[in-house]
């Protein structure tokens, strides 16, 4: 995925253009598919979606769709 200005990406391959929050979404949907085991941090979907540099859109994201469980460096979020 290419970033097309702040709210949307586009598909490299195919074109598609899509919303950045409705493509992390799937992509926190993929992650907890595969790893129903682990914690969803904002740490690990950042390096998942391979968006280091946007951390701060993936806080908000995370905050608007789950439910911060605790607060500081162990943070993580559940499904509201």
């Amino acid at each position: 995925m290419f970033s097309h200005g702040r709210t949307t990406l586009i598909c490299l391959s195919c074109g598609v253009i899509e919303k950045v929050d409705s493509a992390v979404m799937r992509s926190v949907g993929e992650y907890i598919l595969l790893f129903p085991e682990r914690k969803i941090t904002t740490n690990d979907i950042c390096e998942w979606c391979g968006m280091e540099g946007g951390k701060k859109t993936i806080l908000r994201i995370l905050h608007t769709h789950f439910r911060l469980v605790t607060k500081g460096r162990a943070a993580y979020y559940v499904k509201k």
